[in-house]
Formats: structure tokens, sequence, C-alpha cells
């Protein structure tokens, strides 16, 4: 069964021994965050600070801090998760609108509103302020209505205003665009703290045209249950811990997403472990703000890998490249996909059996066309994506430089510090397949003769049977 709410998910790790408490007073200027990081890089449990400094509100962390936690957000395993995700995509549920949920317990509009009594962390030292991390931002198209939810950072700049980051490729970006340039503002309502699910599902590439509240009840197998917002027409989660309603304001600046509104927002610990750069983003001018009593705000720790931002995407990035790569290759013949922690969600690696000559550059063109990506390894099924020694033997001994594709400048992820400005880079693939039928240059078929060497029995070997341990 789905989880109902953030606090359910919190429960479950609690009967897992992956929960603890920390009661020690703590400050939200970069303490917690390295504790939380210090944690996630130790394989370490979720962590509930019930004593911030100056806050009676307790923040979680750690919910996305290791592979497995991941998988079991939305009750599947780190091997299976991604497939978990295309059937959300497939088999779409809508929502279900319910006339009131938690989230509605306190009601806070015009003066009372006040952005800095939410605990929001400042995560690294060069950081520029307090952000909120881990968002649902939902908006909608003018024309369509169709509902689009995903991540964004955004910094605290006032009582009432955020500073938001879109990326430039995002389909979030198109909303915005389309309302400013009709001279209207662009209503927007962030969740803080709802299932983690609707929280996994919002950093995915999802088709323009899908409902992603509802891919969100595919994945979970049950609708998400949404309530109405108090300022915007739009809904929101109704078992959320926080949620912050407001407006993206047209203006006379010309940005990125229309003639708006803006502001001087980061720099911030970014999810590629480097500081990203300070820049004029949209400003959000935020019209209510609504919780659960005695919420609980949760937030996300971000550095460099592994860190809890990058493990949460590494499942979507798999998600994503899933979908791409049946475009060439059948189902049954994906074997496996795994994005590398060390990669921040900009790589990856992919078993397929292969069944005729070049279906590995296939792959590659395919997803690199696709994505954002800026790596991808194809392997043969013998290979083990979860592996890394598996993935580097099959990558220095089944490629030679000829079976090295580089791209020209192609767009990327704009929060990349390889990038050309705006988003462009050069992408790489690497097959790392046995040759077939004639293809690689059309080299014989001696590999398959001459290994690989393995017992396929080892695990049946207890060691204990031969030596002490």
């Amino acid at each position: 069964m789905p989880y109902q709410d953030m606090r359910e998910f919190m429960e479950l790790l609690k009967q897992r021994g992956e929960f603890e408490v920390c009661s020690k007073e703590v400050d939200r200027k970069i303490e917690i965050a390295k504790v939380t990081d210090k944690a996630t890089k130790s394989g370490g449990p979720a962590i509930l600070f019930e004593n911030v400094k100056g806050f009676d509100t307790p923040v979680i962390t750690g919910l996305f801090g290791t592979l497995e936690r991941n998988a079991l957000v939305v009750e599947s395993t780190k091997r299976e998760a991604f497939r978990k995700m295309i059937k959300g995509r497939e088999h779409p549920i809508d929502p279900v609108t319910v006339r009131t949920g938690p989230c509605k317990d306190v009601i806070m509009t015009g003066k009372d509103i006040d952005l800095n009594r939410v605990p929001a962390l400042w995560h690294q030292v060069k950081d520029s302020g307090y952000f909120i991390s881990a968002t649902n931002v939902i908006a909608q198209d003018p024309d369509s209505r169709v509902r689009n939810n995903s991540i964004h950072r955004m910094e605290v700049l006032d009582r009432d205003k955020l500073g938001l980051w879109i990326n430039a490729l995002g389909n979030l970006r198109v909303i915005i665009r389309k309302h400013l340039e009709r001279g209207q503002p662009c209503p927007i309502v962030v969740a803080v703290g709802a299932d983690p699910a609707v929280l996994l599902c919002g950093s995915c590439k999802i088709p323009y045209d899908m409902d992603e509240i509802a891919f969100a009840g595919g994945v979970r197998g049950a609708p998400v249950e949404v309530v109405k917002c108090e300022t915007v027409d739009l809904d929101v989660p109704a078992t959320s811990e926080l949620v912050i309603e407001g407006f993206v304001m047209p203006g006379d600046e010309d940005g990125y997403v229309g003639p708006g509104t803006y502001c001087d927002e980061a720099p911030f610990a970014e999810f590629t472990g480097y500081y990203g750069i300070r820049r004029r983003s949209p400003l959000m001018q935020v019209t209510a703000v609504t919780h659960r009593k005695n919420y609980i705000y949760h937030a996300m720790g971000t550095s460099v890998s592994p860190s809890e931002h990058q493990i949460m995407i590494t499942l979507n990035k798999e998600a994503d490249a899933y979908a791409y790569i049946c475009l060439t290759v059948p189902e049954e013949n994906i074997k496996g996909v795994n994005s590398p922690l060390g990669a921040c969600g900009q790589g990856m690696v992919i078993s397929i059996k292969k069944t005729h000559p070049g279906q590995a550059k296939q792959v590659i063109h395919s997803i690199l066309a696709h994505g954002s990506l800026k790596r991808v390894t194809v392997v043969d099924e013998d290979i083990d994506v979860l592996n890394a020694l598996d993935v580097e033997w099959a990558t220095t001994f089944r490629a030679r430089g000829e079976d090295y594709i580089i791209t020209s400048e192609m767009a990327g992820q704009s929060l990349d510090p390889m990038v050309t400005p705006p988003n462009l880079i050069t992408k790489v693939g690497i097959d790392a397949t046995l040759p077939l039928g004639g293809d690689k240059k059309g080299r014989i078929e001696v590999l398959r003769d001459l290994g690989p060497c393995r017992y396929d029995d080892l695990d049946k070997v207890n060691l204990s049977d031969y030596i002490k341990i």
C-alpha cells in the first residue's frame, strides 16, 4: 500500500532501524546540513532534529539517504525501482480532490506570512542564504490545464518573497513563459513534506502533456489526494506538511522565462557538487502559507557525491533513460540501468541483450539526443551495472577508441560547471559490448571464446568451510 504521507514513511524507517532523533540543539545554518551529509556518506539513518535553534518546528533530513531507501519510497528495490517509475508513466492515476486536508490546519495570508519562521537550511559556507530544497513546485499550463510537478530549490529573500531557480529545459519554464508573455501572473504552489513518492516523481522528465500528479498516482498505485489552494487556482497534495502559494509576476525585465519580475539568487551548493553561480532568477511573490499543526519541515542535504540530493535523482534519471532505451531495444532485452552516484545523475550505465550489430550505438544516440545526460556506457547482459568493477572491466576490455562516441555540443544541464553558456555540452557514449555480426569495425568474435573467466557458482562457496573468518 502506498504511504499516505511523509509521517507514515518516517514510521516505516523507525521500524527498519533507519531513523534517529537528535535532541541536541542544532543550528540551521550549516550544522544540520553537515550532520546530514555525514550520515548519508556513512549509510546512516534519516534524522529528525527536534531542537532547532530559534524554532519550534523540527526538521527531518535523510529520507532519501541511501539507494535502498530511495527505492523504498516507491515500495521497490534499487534494481527494479526504475521499472516502477515507468509503470507510472504507462498507467497514470488521476488525483482525487478532497474538501480539506491536514495541510489546512493553519492558514496565513497577508501580513501574517513570514517565511523567516520556516526553518529552511543554509547548506554550505558559500551559499547566499537559506534555501528550501525539498519542494514539489506545482503549476498548470494556461491552455490545457495539465499540471506540472517539479523540484526547484528556492531561496528565502524576504518574509513573502522567494527566488526560484528553473531548469532552462524544464516544463515549468514553458508554463511560466506562456503566462508572462500574455501579461498574466503565473500561479505557483510549493508543497513541502508531501508523500515522498510525490516528491521523487517531481524530478522525472515527463512528457509535457502528461499530468504529473496523475503520474505520481500511477507510481504510487493509488490516486494522490489533493485540496484546493487558498489564493491560487491550483491543487496541492492534501497531506503536505507545509504549503506556500504565490505568483511569478509580469514585469519589465525580459529574462529566460519571459518578461517578468526577477531577483538576484544563489550561489547554492548544487547537485553537481559545485556551487551554482549568482544569477537573475524569477521572483515568486507569496500570497499564502498553510501547514499542519506542529508541522515537520523536510529538507534534503546537498554536497559532493554521495549526498542525499544526488541519491534521490538517480532513480528518476534511470527511469528517464529506460524510456529512451525502449525506442531502440525491446523491454525484455533491457537487463539493467544504473546512474552511478559519482556522476550526480549525468552519467548512465545500461546493460542490454544485444540482438543486432550497431544496437549499442543506437542506444547511446537515443539517450544523448533526448536527455540531459552527458555520458552513457552500454554493456552486455553478463555485466552487473551496479558493480563498478564489472563495468570498468567491460569498458577497458570490450571497447577501443573508435567505440567512443563524442558528440558536437548538445543541450545539457545548465548547472553543470563545464557547459558552454547557456547550456551546451559535448557528450560521450561508450559501446562496451562484445562484437556481434561484424559490428565494431568488423572484429571477429574471439572475445566470446576467450572469456570471461568466471565461476558461475562462486556464491555457493562458503569460505568458513576452508579458513577461519
